[in-house]
């Protein structure tokens, strides 16, 4: 995602990278990702990286769960 916004207000959902095979999500530019849920980054079976290259990403929290979490920040 490099431009525009997306916005997940509901509390009790995550939003999840990877939950049961291989996802990418890359925010740059002047995208604004915003999740009042938190971030999980895979679940168990699954592969899930989060790349920051700007934007702006506003979550409680980030973690993995269970599979292959990659985080990178640039």
């Amino acid at each position: 995602m490099s431009g525009g916004s997306f916005t997940q207000t509901g509390t009790t959902n995550r939003l999840i990278i990877g939950e049961n095979g291989t996802g990418v999500l890359t925010i740059s530019g002047t995208a604004a990702v915003e999740n009042v849920g938190g971030t999980r980054i895979s679940m168990a079976g699954g592969v899930g990286t989060l790349n920051l290259r700007g934007g702006t990403l506003t979550t409680p929290f980030i973690e993995g769960s269970g599979g292959v979490s990659l985080l990178n920040l640039n």
